[in-house]
């Protein structure tokens, strides 16, 4: 099998290099490198529950971490099978970093192509890993757990979300004005999913959005017309 890793220079100075594997199930590998340091750290990510990540320096592994967890772990079976696509990275000097942990080769023998990105790209690419770690955060400062966003609307986000509407439509016949009604459904339908996980419960990401749009609507028209 032919494996294609795409490749881009960062700014950022902990690991300026980058590489990265897609697969067709939605299975992504991430291989951070800094070559004067001779460090490497490696992102597994299979698209549903495993997203982990091992740091090694010099052939030494420092640091196996489970990221939906922040626990701590034996990697060994999780990125072992993934040492066929490790191993055709092309780039021998970072296998030999890598130094043969998971059962993946030190020299670069096999097939593989390598294209190079700019990092606009990079980032597009990774932009669900940089909205992942921000609800990772969100759900470290708030709850403590785990926090799904794409959980199906429950009877209470019915009655807030017809709630928030009404009060909208009420303020806006009271004075006829787009924009405060807009302000208002905008600004209540985030506060809605912040106090849900306040109160350490799954937000409703179609809730929030059923009630941005229309709120986002009313303030352009505010804008443009009144």
């Amino acid at each position: 099998m032919r494996y294609v890793w795409k490749y881009v220079k960062t700014h950022k100075p902990e690991f300026p290099e980058v590489y990265w594997l897609e697969g067709k199930s939605g299975e992504s590998i991430k291989v951070s490198v800094n070559r004067i340091r001779r460090l490497v750290t490696i992102q597994a990510n299979d698209g549903k529950n495993l997203n982990v990540q091992a740091t090694i320096s010099n052939g030494v592994v420092l640091r196996e971490q489970d990221l939906n967890t922040g626990r701590v772990m034996d990697l060994d079976d999780a990125l072992g099978k993934y040492h066929r696509e490790l191993s055709s990275l092309p780039d021998s000097a970072i296998l030999r970093i890598i130094g043969g942990n998971y059962n993946v080769m030190t020299e670069f023998l096999g097939e593989s192509q390598k294209i190079t990105v700019k990092e606009i790209a990079q980032k597009a690419n990774t932009l669900r890993a940089w909205f992942n770690a921000l609800m990772t955060r969100m759900r470290e400062l708030f709850t403590g757990r785990k926090v799904r966003f794409f959980r199906s609307p429950r009877i209470s986000d019915y009655v807030q979300l017809a709630f928030i509407a009404l009060v909208g439509y009420g303020l806006y016949w009271l004075n006829y004005d787009y924009i405060v009604a807009g302000l208002f459904v905008a600004a209540a339908s985030l506060l809605s999913g912040v106090w849900d996980i306040v109160r350490q419960k799954d937000p409703c990401l179609v809730k929030t959005i059923t009630l941005l749009l229309p709120g986002s609507f009313l303030l352009v028209q505010g804008y443009l017309y009144q």
